[in-house]
């Protein structure tokens, strides 16, 4: 019973070669082809299958070929010229083999019927988000150590079978992965990565990863500068970063910023303070403190020498970095927001009353051996309240400033685009008062006020492929007004160098006092 299966077996195999093994009308040219690619014709002139070992076919080696009207095995043999591949014809099956070894295949039985599964050759083209050819993207089979990368155009070839999943991986984008089914052409476009300062850290006009990085770079996130209650940026930053020194030296409004050094002073002279970009341009000290918080991107503070190298002696006492909100490829986003602010004075110093400043007057006039100023009748005057003309006991503190004042701003950003051009404006208003009292006499507003009125425009248009053109512009208002006479330098001095008992605030006759010397003394 063997031997006659095997004899039906190979009968019916020689005689379905000879039906398939003489069709007679296998023709192609093709040019700079490999043989997966001619593998591809003869099945599809002659409806046969071929399976093969894809580790056998040497997918690099492309020939030139024709043929006219031939059989299927003298296509295979003009094929496999010069190789070290042999073919089997098993009707309706070609199995190619190096040196007649047994193919690997993949052979199941389903429904009575052979199914063979092989590869094929895979190709296409890798692009960005703008369209442009991506060179060096890796390709790689998962679950293989198989891969290619892109050409010089962005092109690929990869042999796969349909169950493979392709992986196209690329430094700055996302990866992606996709199912090959009966695809032959495959073009895929990458996304670039969003990263945060987390991950990236700014360095002079480039970044770098943070593990790359040798100098010291400290980065603040902008959600941290979005907060209420701070008339200016410089305020914020002391405590916030490592190395930097902050000093606040007057609370008026338009000069309550902080004064700040980065790791000290490196240099005297007639700059010592850090150097300030905000979008590459250098806008000073100053600009920072005006520059609205919503409209930051990134800040980043460069503090030795290893990162601020690029900016010279310029970045000798460190670099501030700042990039401000650009649009981007969505429909518009309209953001709106308003803050009110109350400022107190948290430390005053505590002056004494009438009668302890006269008491410590007789004292020291006493130690230095001269006759005391106030007899004990006039203590009882100064107690008791008997003459508020000559012995007013006056706190002088509390005549001039406020316990608080107000402040407010406001802010609206507008932005969006599309993959042409993109765009972010932003208005901001800010309001400060200073914390001097008025007496209600002014027929305008004598305390120290200051108004700001910011526009900011960011503009980008993609003009070609290659070609990025960005249009910054940024605007400010100020208006202020300060009292008619003197300075608050001087208000403030005024009140801390009047003693209790020098003048009172008003005598009783209504006149107002002068204090000072000279016809402006006020």
């Amino acid at each position: 019973m063997k031997v006659l299966f095997i004899l039906l077996t190979v009968t019916f195999f020689s005689f379905a070669s000879e039906v398939y093994s003489q069709v007679n009308n296998i023709s192609f040219r093709l040019k700079h082809v490999n043989l997966m690619e001619i593998f591809d014709q003869i099945e599809k002139q002659s409806h046969m299958h071929i399976a093969y070992d894809v580790s056998s076919i040497n997918v690099g080696r492309r020939i030139n070929i024709s043929v006219e009207s031939v059989s299927v095995e003298d296509a295979l043999k003009k094929a496999l010229e010069n190789t070290n591949l042999s073919y089997r014809i098993i009707d309706p099956y070609i199995i190619i083999s190096k040196n007649r070894n047994k193919v690997k295949t993949c052979i199941s039985m389903q429904s009575n019927k052979i199914a063979i599964e092989k590869n094929k050759s895979v190709g296409g083209k890798v692009i960005d988000t703008n369209g442009n050819l991506l060179p060096g993207v890796a390709i790689a089979i998962e679950g293989t150590n198989r891969g290619v990368i892109t050409d010089v155009n962005g092109t690929y070839s990869i042999d796969a079978t349909p169950t493979d999943k392709l992986i196209f991986s690329f430094v700055g984008m996302e990866r992606k992965v996709i199912n090959v089914g009966n695809q032959k052409v495959i073009n895929v476009q990458l996304k670039e990565k969003s990263e945060g300062l987390e991950d990236v850290s700014v360095v002079a006009y480039s970044t770098q990863r943070k593990v790359s990085v040798v100098g010291s770079i400290a980065t603040v996130k902008p959600t941290d500068l979005n907060t209420g209650g701070v008339s200016s940026l410089s305020n914020l930053l002391a405590g916030r970063v490592a190395g930097l020194i902050g000093v606040q030296r007057s609370g008026e409004p338009g000069n309550d910023v902080s004064e700040f050094w980065i790791r000290g002073i490196s240099t005297f002279g007639a700059n010592s303070n850090a150097l300030i970009l905000i979008d590459g341009v250098d806008r000073g000290a100053s600009s920072l403190n005006e520059l609205s918080p919503e409209d930051i991107e990134s800040f980043s503070v460069l503090k030795d020498a290893t990162a601020t190298a690029v900016y010279g002696a310029r970045g000798a006492n460190g670099v501030i970095l700042i990039n401000t909100k650009r649009g981007s490829e969505e429909r518009m986003s309209i953001n709106a927001n308003v803050k009110t602010m109350i400022e107190t004075l948290p430390r005053l110093p505590q002056y004494l009353g009438g009668i302890d400043y006269a008491k410590l007057a007789n004292e020291a006039r006493i130690v230095r051996g001269n006759t005391s100023v106030y007899s004990p009748e006039i203590f009882d005057i100064i107690k008791y309240h008997l003459d508020p003309d000559l012995y007013p006991d006056v706190n002088w503190q509390h005549e001039i400033l406020k316990e608080q004042t107000t402040g407010a701003q406001a802010n609206i950003n507008i932005s969006g685009g599309g993959k042409q051009a993109r765009y972010y404006m932003s208005g901001f208003y800010r309001t400060n008062d200073a914390i001097y009292k008025q007496t209600g006499m002014e027929r305008y507003h004598s305390n120290v006020r200051r108004n700001q009125y910011s526009f900011r425009s960011n503009v980008d248009v993609d003009a070609t492929r290659s070609t990025l053109v960005s249009l910054l512009l940024s605007a400010k208002l100020v208006d202020q007004n300060r009292p008619g006479m003197g300075t608050t330098d001087q208000i403030w001095s005024a009140q801390a160098n009047l003693t209790p008992l020098t003048v009172p605030v008003v005598y009783s006759n209504g006149q107002l006092p002068a204090y000072g010397k000279g016809e402006n003394a006020s």
